[in-house]
């Protein structure tokens, strides 16, 4: 009996032993920003956010530490960066007014992981600045109630989902993802000045359709799905009413579906492929910046078609502003189709394509492979100046061009 009690007393002791539970993982789970930290001992992770003046959240890091943020503003960023001591993964969450919250940035930190699937409940949320950031997932839809969002990058990212789906948000003025996103919901968009950059392998040619036909409602809006699979000539028309409606697209076509007047680009030169004109030259092309050792030639070795493509190689003497440029005299008022195949030069940095000298660019893909690049755009006056331009802190690289050119939409 004796023995029998005393087995008894260990049994409740054991049972009342205290039992430690990880609560920074329980929150962690509840937070609508939840965030994997891949802590390689360098580069500590920065997060950057802005609230409401009597707001205030709490940054758990995931090792222990935490960081209270108080709001100074809507628009007014607060930066904290982790203070991580050793290498590891690391669970970040955001406690507190975390609905309240009107902005959320983290650049160039490829090392963060986690679900954007909760940021819908944060119904205040007008900027989303992630890009440089390859571990954001979930689906895109989560976004489509945030009717005070106007800015959002998510590029590159795995998210997912109906892009279409986000027709609500009449207030974006930004929009650019590169993603896992598909475009099926067909809306009127109703958005006032802004642009748009959607580049997806998922998308299919109809889903190109899709999203040139929801932004031709829109007003002074710029819509660039370059870096998608071709359109077809099924949008000819949505086209239009973009041009009619003040906005600029940027497409990538298989063929030249929408009718034309006679081609603008005809002097004799290396990427005058489609008036058949080609030849082993620069002629009609402005360099600038690209002196000797830098390069804007003719050669044969890497071309789209044809025999001939340019080459302007801006690496062996950086230079600020190096760029080619042509100008044509066009009518004012006129909607113009200008076309180039375009691939970048694989070393430097990448090059942009500027039309009609009005900020209006597009970066070329850093893929390596020739890319169809066709923009259309109302002439603003007489002369429309295409150029090929180094656009970035370090003032190399470069491009090869080829098959360029410039027509009048048939009105």
């Amino acid at each position: 009996m004796v023995r029998a009690m005393g087995l008894l007393r260990e049994v409740i002791r054991d049972v009342m032993k205290p039992v430690l539970v990880d609560v920074s993982n329980r929150f962690w789970s509840r937070s609508p920003i939840t965030l994997k930290i891949e802590y390689d001992g360098l580069t500590q992770f920065n997060f950057r956010v802005a609230l409401p003046v009597g707001k205030s959240v709490t940054l758990h890091w995931g090792d222990g530490n935490e960081t209270a943020v108080v709001g100074n503003g809507v628009t007014s960023i607060v930066n904290k960066t982790s203070g991580y001591s050793s290498a590891g993964t690391y669970n970040f969450y955001v406690s507190g007014d975390v609905i309240s919250i009107t902005r959320i940035y983290f650049v160039n930190q490829e090392f963060v992981f986690g679900s954007i699937s909760r940021w819908g409940e944060m119904a205040d949320l007008a900027r989303i600045i992630c890009f440089g950031t390859t571990g954001l997932y979930g689906r895109i839809e989560a976004l489509q109630y945030l009717t005070n969002l106007d800015t959002v990058y998510l590029n590159p990212s795995e998210v997912t989902g109906d892009v279409g789906k986000l027709h609500r948000l009449n207030l974006l003025t930004t929009f650019r993802i590169m993603a896992n996103v598909t475009f099926d919901t067909v809306r009127e968009w109703s958005n006032n000045g802004g642009n748009i950059i959607i580049s997806s392998d998922n998308i299919t040619p109809t889903q190109v359709d899709n999203i040139i036909e929801s932004f031709s409602t829109c007003t002074n809006f710029e819509v660039d799905a370059s870096r998608c699979v071709s359109r077809t000539a099924a949008s000819n028309d949505a086209i239009i009413t973009i041009l009619d409606n003040g906005g600029i697209l940027f497409v990538n076509e298989s063929e030249n579906f929408i009718p034309c007047d006679a081609e603008l680009h005809t002097d004799a030169n290396a990427a005058s492929d489609p008036n058949a004109n080609e030849a082993d030259a620069v002629t009609g092309w402005t360099p600038t910046g690209l002196g000797a050792p830098n390069e804007f030639i003719s050669q044969s070795v890497v071309k789209s078609e044809g025999s001939y493509a340019f080459k302007i190689n801006a690496n062996p003497s950086p230079t600020n502003g190096a760029k080619i440029s042509k100008s044509f005299t066009v009518v004012s008022g006129g909607y113009y189709r200008n076309k180039a195949a375009w691939r970048w030069l694989g070393t430097g940095e990448v090059w942009e394509y500027e039309l009609d000298t009005e900020g209006t660019y597009v970066a070329v893909p850093s893929d390596g492979i020739f890319r169809n690049l066709v923009a259309y755009k109302e002439a603003s006056s007489t002369a429309m100046v295409v150029s090929f331009f180094e656009h970035t802190s370090s003032n190399n690289g470069g491009l090869y061009v080829d098959s360029i050119s410039l027509r009048k939409v048939t009105q």
